[in-house]
């Protein structure tokens, strides 16, 4: 499998880049440009326009991580009073990676407490694994079961050491058999074995005529965009057909072999191309086409290392900027 995440996520927990560019981002999709004027409990004055206008605007209207950042700016960050307010203000905006950032400062600066900084870090793990607990049994009741795989082992990866990791393994158990049970195939005689061979090799050579890597370039170009849009279209047209069916016992040994090649074959290059466009997917923070995608590559193949991978850094994504789990 080839390396799909080049980038570094860390932008995603990044303050210091929205300091810079007094950027305000609202809960509505609405962005403002400009520069805090004062701070109140329940509102921040914001200067905005032009001859110095201002404007109002109220705590909840802020986009979770855009009201954290603006508080960040004006803590400072070499007081571990501060930095525990601050820790406390994340949980209140639904941004538990952001307070267990603020935790491990706590420690840092005191090192006196740093037991009590590592008890409230566990607390909120653990927090972080209940809830994401919950979304993959979820996505069990909604059939989303690639999906629900992915989350009960971003639980056991990250946060193994916390009471839902057990539950997590049986919610993993339960998400696999399910996706075997879905990949029954029937049974089918040489002549259509070999229609269907003929097709895949069409739809494979229509792909390779479109030039298109399936590793992640988040800079690529409208019509790569849609060359890629298309390579996966074909390969899926051909995976569905040779996912459906399996050689029947009478079928000679040569032509079985050649067809399970062949599904080894598009499984492999559906399943690279899917990660890219995950990939480049988080990289742009479109999170739920992102996830989309990965759950599509780990039903192909559920012991990819790349799924996980990818499913790791979608979830610290949606945790990070508020978006729950």
């Amino acid at each position: 499998m080839k390396a799909f995440f080049p980038f570094v996520l860390t932008a995603v927990l990044s303050v210091v880049g929205e300091a810079r560019a007094q950027t305000f981002e609202l809960r509505n999709g609405e962005v403002l440009i400009g520069q805090v004027v004062e701070i109140g409990d329940d509102e921040v004055t914001l200067r905005t326009g032009p001859n110095d206008a201002t404007r109002k605007v109220a705590r909840d209207e802020f986009a979770p991580r855009s009201y954290y950042a603006i508080r960040a700016r004006r803590s400072d960050p070499d007081s571990a009073a501060h930095r525990e307010r601050l820790a406390k203000l994340a949980l209140e905006l639904g941004l538990p990676l952001h307070a267990v950032a603020e935790w491990h400062e706590v420690a840092r600066l005191v090192p006196e407490r740093a037991r009590e900084a590592q008890t409230m870090v566990e607390h909120i793990e653990a927090e972080i694994a209940v809830g994401l607990l919950a979304q993959a049994r979820a996505q069990i009741a909604a059939g989303d079961f690639g999906k629900a795989k992915l989350n009960a082992e971003v639980i056991l990866a990250r946060y193994g050491k916390t009471s839902a990791a057990r539950s997590a393994r049986t919610v993993a158990a339960e998400a696999q058999a399910k996706l075997e049970k879905r990949g029954a195939r029937k049974p089918i005689g040489a002549t259509k074995l070999g229609k269907i061979l003929d097709a895949v090799q069409r739809r494979e050579t229509a792909v390779a005529k479109l030039g298109i890597e399936p590793t992640s370039n988040p800079n690529q170009t409208s019509r790569e965009r849609n060359r890629r849009k298309k390579a996966i279209k074909l390969l899926e047209g051909a995976w569905s057909e040779l996912d459906r069916f399996t050689p029947a016992a009478a079928v000679k040994a040569a032509t079985a072999n050649e067809f399970r090649a062949a599904r080894e074959r598009v499984r492999g290059q559906l399943g690279e191309h899917y990660l890219g466009m995950g990939s480049i997917l988080v990289q742009r923070l479109a999170l739920p086409s992102a996830e989309e995608f990965n759950a599509k590559a780990c039903e192909l193949d559920p012991a990819s290392g790349g799924c996980k991978q990818l499913q790791g850094l979608i979830v610290r994504a949606r945790i990070a900027r508020g978006f729950g789990y």
